[in-house]
Order: C-alpha cells, then structure tokens, then sequence
C-alpha cells in the first residue's frame, strides 16, 4: 500500500527545499512561494555525448561528454563523439565493417602479386587476429652504383 504524503507535511516542505522542478510531491505553487525560479522542463544544454570502443562482447560505451553549446556539441560530433549511445556503438560497427570491406579487397588484390609480396601479405596476417587493410611497406634498400676510381 503507497504512502500519501500531504503538502503540509515536513517531508514534503523539506523536499519542496531541494526541488528545482515541479514534481509529484512538489507543486509549482510551493515552489514560488519559496522564492525559486520556475526551471523550463527541458534544457538543451549541457548535453551529454557518448564515445563507444569495440569490445570482446560487441561495442560498448567508453565515456561520455558534456557539450555546453552548440558550437561545443559541433566540434566535438567531428571528433567522432555522438549524440546517443545508439549512434556511439553504430558508428563503431559501422568502422569495424569499413575495415573489413578494406581487409576483404586487399585480400582479392593480393592474388596478383609476386609470390615474395604475397608471403609478406600472408605474414602481416599471420601476426594479428584483427583485419588487416593494409599491409606496411617493407622499406627496399636501394644499392649504391659501383663508380670504377680512375688511377691517373
């Protein structure tokens, strides 16, 4: 059975206190009559963003933000923050299927190569469980041209 508080309750005038909005226990009225400004219900700002990495178990959230304005929530959407959390993990699958489009292509790409290039590709492979879109160059040492010294 619910407990029913009445307005002329110490309770409710202690919370009547701490409230900034109107709220089930808490009228507006009491509100005033304390003197607090009425706060609108919703407020753009702060704003909260999310940033999500790639887990063993899926994408899960890895912080969050507070954007103060507009230009602030701007400027930190190019930084790769998002304005929800389902946007957050949607864009970590999203590059995680970027990646292995790319881990794909460069796989089909690799049967045309020299055998020596398709070893170094299988090795770079070989070396991570992750997708690997692009194999690193192997710096090729360039030899320096014999010059014959003229005795004179």
């Amino acid at each position: 059975m619910p407990i029913q508080w009445t307005p002329e309750s110490h309770y409710v005038k202690e919370l009547a206190q701490w409230e900034i909005r109107p709220t089930e226990l808490v009228s507006a009225a009491m509100l005033q009559a304390l003197g607090k400004p009425l706060v609108p219900p919703h407020q753009e700002y702060p704003k909260a963003l999310y940033r999500a990495t790639a887990a063993t178990g899926g994408p899960t959230i890895s912080g969050f933000i507070l954007a103060q304005s507009s230009t602030d929530e701007t400027r930190l959407v190019n930084q790769g923050w998002s304005t929800s959390q389902e946007a957050a993990i949607e864009a970590v699958a999203q590059l995680e299927r970027a990646i292995a489009t790319a881990a794909a292509e460069r796989a089909f790409s690799d049967r045309r190569l020299s055998d020596r290039a398709q070893a170094e590709a299988r090795a770079a492979d070989d070396a991570t469980p992750a997708h690997v879109p692009v194999v690193p160059e192997t710096p090729i040492r360039k030899r320096r041209p014999y010059v014959r010294k003229v005795k004179e």
